[in-house]
């Protein structure tokens, strides 16, 4: 069975009420990062996890900035000459 964004966005939606409006996003966003890290429901794409990573990295989600970060440690779904220090587009969450 082949689920789509909007499927897995709504499950997550539904099965995390307690959460408020703007970390249910960036949550679902993470999951979804999940979700293509490891094929759950979705095929594996670490290109995806990236995108998905990151949209939750600016909203300042923490476990998504070390997800994102090992992503980049390992150059999995990221160009081979990026790196973390050298690459602008890299989000970070100030603490």
């Amino acid at each position: 069975m082949k689920l789509n964004h909007s499927i897995i966005i709504a499950i997550l939606l539904i099965i995390s009420p307690a959460i408020s409006l703007a970390e249910r996003d960036a949550s679902a966003q993470y999951n979804l990062g999940v979700s293509y890290a490891y094929g759950l429901g979705v095929p594996e794409d670490s290109k995806e996890a990236v995108t998905w990573y990151r949209l939750a990295v600016e909203q300042g989600h923490a476990k998504a900035q070390y997800n994102l970060d090992w992503m980049y440690f390992n150059g999995e779904g990221v160009p081979e000459e990026r790196h973390v220090l050298t690459d602008p587009h890299y989000p970070r969450i100030n603490f």
